[in-house]
């Protein structure tokens, strides 16, 4: 499921393989960032840090708490 126009509180990631998290405006809770491939989650880390440090909103795909898809607004 979409979910539209949303700040990035916080993202966090680790040195473990594809670890990374974040947390919305307006959702509970951290969401995982989908694990598919390193590159998808370097991408997103990215993204969802661009968004946060320069106070961007974003559409993000859910899917149950997994984000796997984002968008910068």
């Amino acid at each position: 499921m979409w979910v539209n126009n949303k700040q990035v509180r916080y993202v966090y990631s680790s040195n473990g393989s594809k670890s990374a998290y974040a947390i919305f405006d307006g959702l509970s809770g951290w969401k995982t960032i989908s694990r598919d491939s390193n590159d998808g989650v370097t991408n997103m880390v990215t993204l969802l840090s661009a968004a946060n440090s320069n106070n961007r909103k974003v559409n993000v795909y859910l899917d149950g708490n997994t984000v796997t898809r984002a968008m910068l607004t």
